[in-house]
C-alpha cells in the first residue's frame, strides 16, 4: 500500500511537472519578424479570470502560429473580461504592430504606461514598435527609460540586441556593432540569440 502511494505521488508530481512546463512555454513567447523581434511576457500567471486566461493561452498558441487576426480576436475576449491587464494590453499591442498598426499599438502601450509606469516589458515592446514605424530615434529613448527602471527585469541582452536595431536602421554601424555585441554578452534565449548572430553577420558586410 506504501509502494503505491508512493508510485501515485510521483505520478501526481510529474503530471504537475508537465502542465507547469507547458505554461511557462506559454508564458514566455517569442516571435521573430526578420531582425525584430516581438515579446509576449508571463502570460496567464498574471491574469486573475480564469475565462481570461483561458482566451489569453489561447490567443498565444495563435500568435505562436503568426495567425495574428485570429490572436486579436481572441486576446480581445481577454481584454473585455480583464481590462487595464498590463500582460494583455502589450500582447494587444505587439499583435497591432504586427498588422502594421501602429497608432493602436500606441494606444495600448500608452494605456499600459499610464497604468504601471515601472513595468519595463512594456518600454521594450513600445521601442520595438517604433523601430518597425521607423522611429528610431524615439525607440532609442524609450530603450534607455526602460533599461533604467529600478523594477527592470528585462534582460540586458533584448535591451542592447533592441538597439542595435535602431541604430542599424540609423545607418550607425558603428553604434549598431557596439550594442550588438554587447547583448551577445548576456543572452540566454536562443532566438534571441540567433537574431544577434544573424545582425552580427550583416554588419560584417558593412
Amino acid at each position: 500500500m506504501k509502494i503505491f502511494r508512493f508510485i501515485l505521488c510521483l505520478l501526481i508530481l510529474n503530471s504537475c511537472k508537465d502542465i507547469n512546463e507547458k505554461r511557462e512555454q506559454l508564458d514566455n513567447v517569442t516571435i521573430r519578424d526578420g531582425l525584430n523581434l516581438d515579446y509576449y511576457y508571463y502570460g496567464n500567471t498574471k491574469i486573475k479570470d480564469s475565462v481570461a486566461s483561458n482566451y489569453f493561452d489561447l490567443g498565444l498558441r495563435e500568435i505562436q502560429k503568426e495567425n495574428f487576426i485570429n490572436a486579436r480576436e481572441i486576446i480581445q475576449k481577454s481584454n473585455n473580461i480583464e481590462p487595464n491587464n498590463l500582460i494583455i494590453l502589450n500582447s494587444l499591442g505587439n499583435i497591432e504592430c504586427r498588422l502594421k498598426n501602429f497608432d493602436k499599438s500606441y494606444e495600448y502601450f500608452n494605456q499600459a504606461i499610464q497604468i504601471d509606469s515601472f513595468f519595463s516589458p512594456t518600454y521594450l515592446n513600445l521601442g520595438t514598435t517604433l523601430n518597425e514605424d521607423f522611429k528610431e530615434e524615439k525607440a532609442i529613448e524609450i530603450f534607455d527609460k526602460g533599461i533604467k527602471l529600478k523594477d527592470n527585469f528585462v534582460s540586458k541582452s533584448e535591451w542592447f540586441y533592441s538597439k542595435a536595431i535602431a541604430y542599424y536602421n540609423l545607418d550607425d554601424i558603428e553604434k549598431s556593432i557596439e550594442f550588438n555585441e554587447k547583448a551577445l554578452i548576456y543572452v540566454e534565449k536562443s532566438e534571441l540569440k540567433e537574431s544577434i548572430m544573424e545582425l552580427k553577420n550583416i554588419l560584417k558586410d558593412k
